[in-house]
Order: C-alpha cells, then structure tokens, then sequence
C-alpha cells in the first residue's frame, strides 16, 4: 500500500504502540493484563524500515488496541478532511478490527486490505474479516489502489 497511496497522492497514517510512561502505567486494561509493555522512545516503538514514515508524514502512538481511544486520530482526520481509510497493519483479530469498529462507529468509510493485514494464524485472519464484514469493505490492495487511481480528483 505504501508505494501505491504515494503514487495518488493520499495521506498516510501511522502508529505504532508506545506507552507515554516507562512503566506502562498509561495503558489499556487488555495491554496491562497481557504484559504488553513498549516503553515511549524505545526501539519497538518505532516503525519498522521498510515502510518508515517520509518527511512529515504523520506517526501517532497509541497505548489501546483501537488507535482511536488512545490518540488524536480522530481530530487529525477531520482536521484534514479525510473520510474514508484504508486500514493495513497488525495484530487483524485485535488491533485492526477494534480501529475498524470504531471508525465506523465515528462515521468514517473503511476497507481493510486483507493483504496488507495479518493476524497471528490464518484462522484468526478469517475470523477478523468475518466479523469486519458489517464494518468496513474488505479488499486487496490492488482493488484498493485501482479504485483510487480511477477516481476523480
């Protein structure tokens, strides 16, 4: 997706999991109770080279499963002006489908790229797009990039 939305001109997000504190005292419930711990500026909270953020792309860290309880995604979008996502990442079953749900809950139109996302096993892939179908388009990149290209600017 990354080369694809650069070639039309779309803002892209992202996030990373970082807590604001060493000790994690400011996460989510289901992050504490995991032992789910990124220290803020540690080496995981970063993103990882190959799709590092360009110049002033946008980073936001979040210490919550949904990026929408936890950050300013919400403002930031409409600030910009943006009303659709195409939502890509990690962990499919948690992270992407609690951000999905909720986005689609703020009013936002969501398709996730089902080749861009992943979960810990298949079955839990196959359950996350399952239970997404209500929420969000699920697609490939390439249907997601094509549509785009093809869209009036």
């Amino acid at each position: 997706m990354r080369g694809g939305c650069a070639c039309v001109a779309l803002e892209q997000i992202y996030t990373t999991i970082e807590s604001l504190t060493a000790d994690g005292r400011d996460q989510s419930l289901d992050y504490k109770i995991s032992g789910f711990l990124v220290p803020r500026g540690s080496d995981d909270a970063r993103v990882v080279a190959a799709i590092a953020p360009r110049g002033d792309e946008i980073v936001l860290a979040k210490s919550s499963a949904s990026v929408f309880n936890s950050t300013s995604l919400e403002y930031v979008l409409r600030n910009i002006g943006i009303e659709q996502l195409a939502v890509c990442g990690i962990v499919s079953n948690q992270c992407i489908e609690s951000t999905i749900r909720d986005a689609a809950d703020r009013g936002f139109l969501c398709s996730m790229v089902t080749d861009a996302t992943a979960a810990h096993c298949e079955r839990d892939q196959l359950s996350a797009e399952h239970n997404l179908a209500g929420f969000a388009r699920l697609d490939t990149t390439d249907n997601v990039l094509h549509a785009l290209r093809a869209r009036p600017r």
